[in-house]
């Protein structure tokens, strides 16, 4: 939910507070641990960014800042991922979650082989660096 809000451009809010007694239930709290956790690793994928430049899908979705996306593959059975073009030369890919990826960009798409990108997450992240800082049409 956390990576979809980012995606979609939004912001989340998330609101919990104690029992009648005043005790916090232990599965929110190991909940809330587990996200901490996890945007220990990948809060700078989703802090100050934006969502796209690609919109969320089935898959997914991404987010950028300066010349950095991000792309947050949540669909587990996805193995290769066809992404539209975007007028911005990409560098550099890397699988943040860890595994390797490769890529090919054209003028028609991005095509994105996932296989090898290590499976054990809710969602595999790409990293992608630019040749110039993103501009969303």
């Amino acid at each position: 939910m956390l990576t979809a809000t980012a995606c979609g451009n939004g912001n989340m809010l998330i609101s919990w507070g104690p029992k009648w007694e005043g005790a916090f239930d232990t599965l929110q709290v190991k909940r809330l641990q587990e996200v901490g956790d996890w945007l220990k690793k990948y809060g700078h994928t989703l802090y100050n960014t934006k969502g796209g430049p690609w919109r969320p899908d089935t898959w997914g979705g991404s987010t950028y800042k300066g010349n950095k996306a991000f792309v947050h593959i949540t669909d587990p059975l996805k193995k290769h991922l066809i992404l539209p073009p975007i007028d911005n030369k990409i560098v550099k890919a890397r699988c943040l979650t860890g595994g390797e990826i490769s890529f090919t960009q054209t003028t028609k798409n991005v095509n994105v082989d996932i296989s090898k990108a290590e499976l054990g997450q809710n969602s595999i992240i790409v990293e992608f660096t630019f040749s110039e800082k993103i501009k969303k049409k």
